[in-house]
């Protein structure tokens, strides 16, 4: 029924086929975190342990405002864990002052434990800390941290 060059034809097809299937869930795991606020949150972490300050700017609005040198200073940074803030005022404050609508915003509050190679570089110590992370949708739909502080 099925003569030797015709089996290896098909082997290939189906090979064929599931590297391409591989490839499109590859890629698709790889940019998917984008599309979800706390994925960029821990994204933003897990760079930031990497010292990978390319891929960290990615998760920013406006990653100009990113020190490299405070970065490269981080032995280590885990987060402990991750809040949404329900807080009117403050995203109607972000709101009214950068043009969003209401849906393409979100507030967290973000606990982490932080260790630098030099302390004395740094104007938080060691240790754990806690502070808020807003996070607004650009105009492809990704999620991008906007600003950060307490």
């Amino acid at each position: 029924m099925f003569n030797m060059k015709n089996k290896k034809l098909i082997a290939i097809f189906f090979l064929s086929i599931i590297l391409v299937i591989s490839g499109i869930a590859y890629y698709k795991n790889k940019i998917e975190w984008q599309y979800n606020p706390i994925k960029v949150i821990q994204k933003s972490f897990k760079f930031k342990n990497k010292h990978d300050s390319e891929a960290y700017k990615k998760c920013y609005k406006y990653p100009e405002s990113i020190q490299e040198d405070s970065i490269d200073n981080i032995e280590s940074v885990n987060i402990i864990n991750i809040d949404k803030v329900n807080d009117a005022n403050l995203y109607k404050s972000f709101i009214d002052s950068n043009n969003i609508d209401e849906e393409d915003i979100e507030i967290y509050k973000v606990k982490y434990d932080i260790k630098f190679n030099d302390e004395s570089k740094s104007s938080i110590g060691n240790g754990e800390d806690e502070i808020d992370y807003i996070l607004a949708k650009d105009q492809s739909s990704k999620w991008k941290i906007y600003s950060w502080g307490r």
